[in-house]
């Protein structure tokens, strides 16, 4: 064959079969997708034989002449089988290779993913639900805290649930409260913001409102610092003692 037949027969037999491969893994894999690969494969390469082999014996007398008869089918298609079966085979391996390869890089980057994460959760600190006070008194009582106040050498932590006394200063009961916002008012009473629920002034003197009903007072030197937590509100004076 010259050049240019020589040519266009293999671009011919080129374009054609890639044509009726894909439609027949398309049909393969339609109908038996659901099976292993190899049945998928035997399917296609049947198909493959059946519906190529005499096309492919057309396009040999299409661009050779009558070279071949009738009695060419068989080695022709036992050729296509075994193109077939092994192109097959081919993609296999190539589907298995880029599968190991996309899992490394999978891995390595979940690994890289999970360090990374140790290294930021290293530099956080444990959070606690609950401040370090509430692990003094019983638990029962632990709970939101409302209030804590001097009696003699003892500091009452009141909570939501119930009041108990631990013997320790006010100032190491007060750094112990972490996680909840609260403010010292008087050098005997800390109160937790989220208890505070107004504020009453008798005779000059200002108290604070909580939510279990008490009535902290605040001293002059705290007031500043009251005010400006927002936790003043404008009530008349009171004509009673508060208790």
């Amino acid at each position: 064959m010259s050049w240019p037949v020589r040519f266009g027969y293999w671009g011919t037999v080129n374009v054609v079969s890639m044509v009726f491969g894909a439609s027949c893994r398309a049909i393969a894999l339609h109908y038996l997708g659901r099976y292993s690969y190899w049945i998928g494969a035997l399917a296609t390469t049947v198909l493959m034989t059946l519906t190529f082999t005499p096309t492919l014996l057309f396009i040999i007398r299409l661009w050779q002449g009558p070279v071949l008869g009738a009695s060419a089918l068989p080695p022709l298609s036992l050729s296509v089988a075994f193109v077939t079966a092994l192109i097959l085979l081919a993609v296999l391996l190539l589907q298995r290779h880029k599968a190991r390869v996309e899992a490394k890089i999978q891995a390595r980057a979940a690994s890289e993913i999970e360090e990374r994460v140790e290294e930021v959760r290293k530099t956080i600190p444990p959070i606690r639900a609950l401040p370090r006070l509430l692990d003094r008194i019983e638990p029962e009582l632990r709970g939101p805290l409302v209030h804590l106040t001097v009696r003699d050498h003892y500091v009452d932590i009141t909570t939501t649930k119930g009041s108990s006394a631990i013997l320790m200063r006010l100032s190491d009961a007060i750094a112990e409260t972490e996680g909840f916002a609260g403010i010292q008012v008087h050098r005997s009473h800390w109160v937790s913001l989220d208890a505070v629920r107004g504020s009453v002034t008798y005779k000059g003197r200002l108290f604070l409102l909580l939510s279990n009903g008490s009535e902290v007072p605040v001293s002059r030197g705290y007031r500043a610092a009251v005010e400006q937590a927002g936790l003043l509100t404008e009530a008349p004076e009171l004509q009673r003692q508060p208790a």
